[in-house]
């Protein structure tokens, strides 16, 4: 069965419309209907809305004006999160990852799925903000790497190293797409060399507290990483 996240706001009101309909009174039908015929595209363009803050929430790359702006307040919230000190995100993230297994998940998938991603997203955003950039890493279901400009989400990348820029803004933002990539490279570079046990939930922490300290180190010169922006 498609879920809802992955719905079109049409398909969505395909599948929910005839459901509402059927469960009015009999004489409100005819209202339903006029309501329905004067008001269909309002309802699509705040069910997109919907979808789009469901994705944001979850972690799934944008694509539209409509699904970037769903991030922005994503972003706000998890702001807080990314400017605390290292072991106050460790110690969150290790609380995340009990409530993931307590749900019934076990720990190698936890680690593969959530807890290794995040880590690496957030490798890749402490090397961005020495670049300059205002580099998010979200917490969320799918961990992923959000920047914004002006408090609005510009870009976002996933795990895999999947990038998507927003829809308005690709051509001026070159240099970002270049600084993703860089920050990719260097963040594999100081995965080997933290060189720590991944397979359990504490070697994992451990692991996370090594790569970003070295993270924070000045790169060794030649060293593929980014730099910063130039007025």
């Amino acid at each position: 069965m498609t879920r809802a996240y992955d719905m079109t706001a049409a398909e969505f009101l395909e599948g929910f419309l005839p459901r509402w309909r059927a469960s009015l009174p009999t004489r409100l039908a005819p209202f339903a209907e006029r309501f329905l015929r004067f008001n269909r595209g309002v309802l699509e363009v705040l069910t997109q809305r919907a979808l789009a803050a469901l994705r944001a929430r979850r972690g799934e790359l944008p694509d539209t004006v409509i699904e970037f702006a769903a991030y922005d307040p994503v972003v706000a919230h998890e702001q807080i999160l990314s400017s605390r000190s290292d072991d106050a995100v460790l110690r969150q993230l290790r609380r995340r990852f009990y409530e993931l297994m307590a749900r019934g998940e076990s720990e190698a998938d936890v680690l593969a799925r959530f807890a290794e991603p995040y880590v690496t997203v957030r490798t890749e955003a402490i090397l961005l903000w020495y670049a300059g950039w205002d580099a998010v890493p979200l917490m969320r279901r799918t961990p992923v790497l959000a920047v914004t400009e002006a408090g609005s989400v510009v870009a976002v990348r996933d795990a895999r190293g999947k990038i998507v820029l927003h829809p308005l803004r690709s051509d001026a933002l070159q240099q970002l797409w270049n600084d993703f990539k860089k920050a990719e490279i260097r963040a594999a570079y100081l995965s080997q060399e933290a060189d720590q046990d991944r397979s359990t939930t504490d070697g994992l922490l451990q692991f996370a507290g090594a790569v970003w300290g070295l993270a924070r180190l000045p790169p060794p010169p030649g060293v593929a990483t980014p730099r910063p922006r130039t007025p």
